[in-house]
């Protein structure tokens, strides 16, 4: 580990001031689109040390890690130029929050990372999409976990299957943020195997809105209040009245204060029938899968859903067709149970699974979600092809 120690250079320029002057310049994280500058004024980072500050019910815990004093370290894997690496420098500022950084090379590889955990004994940890699956899949990694009082996820939505091999090692949580609004506070769910769930905070003012004409999907949406105080997306946009997040979620069957991510509007498939699919949950399903490593679903303007599959490097030895068809009846009972949540006659068929190219691997996001439209854009000939041969053998079947 390297430390080192800097002299103090005051700032005593008035808070009223420089309000609303820039103070960092990052960039949205691209998931959805072109990835574009963002200014983070002194405002939105002063949300950051107000966020601290709000009241939690009696006998609730914050979701958003903020303890302080000598025996509390938080492991941050967020790089700096990320929302969670600004909120690990923010908290050690403004709460005098100890925090602990790995190595920063290109990739963080889950060796390191066990290592930063025996080393540093780190009482909670934030991991980014990059990471987490990785180290779902690793029994060491899984094992190092379990010294963990907490792990905290966020960024993109995590395989069920993963989240619950870490959930039954440590306490796994997840928060939500994105780079223009910041984090959204959230309570630690009651029952600990409601980990997929948020619960947010009552005291931080935000709507949950019906989305179109599916009553069980909501929008997050976040209403101006009299103070930007706590919502750093009034200084992100300084005249907006409300801010519809594009963000989707499902309540708790059972639990109503409890909402599940959903997606994003963004997200939406859109039938050739006019049917919406979301196509998340499905995707999380099949990269559960251990020789699956990302996997996206397509149907825009189709009367059809299709598969991609981006292969883990080390489980496809060729791609022959013969290696090919075994790959694809091996993940077969993953993509059956995605295809549960899809409407009958719409389902993805083994005829339409496409491995992705070893030499055009899935293009992804700075904090390691996969950029669905660049994926699309960059297959988008070998899409119509597998659908023109899937409409080819469909018109030779129906004649006989």
């Amino acid at each position: 580990m390297v430390m080192h120690f800097s002299r103090c250079y005051p700032y005593d320029t008035a808070y009223h001031t420089i309000e609303d002057e820039t103070a960092i310049i990052i960039h949205s994280s691209g998931t959805t689109g072109v990835p574009k500058p963002i200014h983070l004024t002194h405002g939105f980072l002063g949300t950051m040390d107000k966020q601290g500050q709000i009241a939690v019910p009696k006998g609730r815990v914050s979701a958003i890690p903020k303890k302080t004093g000598q025996n509390y370290l938080f492991l941050s894997t967020a790089p700096f130029f990320h929302l969670m690496g600004i909120y690990a420098v923010a908290m050690s500022v403004f709460h005098e929050a100890p925090f602990v950084y790995p190595p920063p090379t290109a990739t963080l590889a889950v060796q390191t990372l066990i290592e930063v955990i025996s080393a540093m004994h780190p009482t909670v940890a934030v991991i980014t999409p990059a990471l987490v699956e990785a180290v779902g899949q690793s029994a060491s990694a899984l094992e190092a976990l379990s010294a963990l009082e907490m792990v905290c996820i966020g960024g993109a939505p995590l395989a069920p299957d993963i989240g619950e091999a870490m959930n039954k090692r440590t306490n796994l949580v997840s928060i939500l943020g994105a780079s223009e609004l910041g984090l959204v506070p959230s309570l630690i769910p009651e029952n600990k195997a409601d980990w997929e769930y948020f619960e947010w905070n009552p005291n931080y003012q935000l709507r949950m809105d019906p989305s179109g004409d599916d009553s069980q999907l909501h929008e997050l949406v976040i209403p101006r209040g009299e103070s930007r105080d706590i919502h750093g997306i009034f200084h992100t946009i300084p005249d907006l009245m409300e801010y519809h997040t594009k963000d989707l979620f499902s309540p708790h069957p059972t639990r109503p204060s409890l909402w599940k991510y959903e997606g994003r509007l963004d997200d939406a498939i859109t039938l050739i029938n006019g049917q919406k699919i979301n196509p998340i949950p499905m995707e999380k399903i099949i990269e559960g899968h251990p020789i699956v490593s990302r996997a996206v679903i397509i149907g825009n303007r189709r009367s059809q859903l299709m598969l991609l599959v981006e292969p883990c490097s080390s489980n496809l030895s060729s791609r022959d067709k013969s290696d090919v068809s075994e790959y694809k009846r091996t993940i077969w009972p993953s993509v059956e149970k995605a295809n549960e949540l899809a409407p009958h006659g719409v389902q993805i068929a083994i005829m339409r699974i496409m491995l992705a190219s070893p030499g055009k691997p899935f293009r992804t996001t700075p904090k390691g979600s996969t950029q669905r439209r660049k994926v699309l854009e960059d297959y988008e000939r070998e899409i119509d092809h597998v659908y023109q041969q899937d409409e080819h053998w469909t018109t030779l079947f129906k004649n006989g």
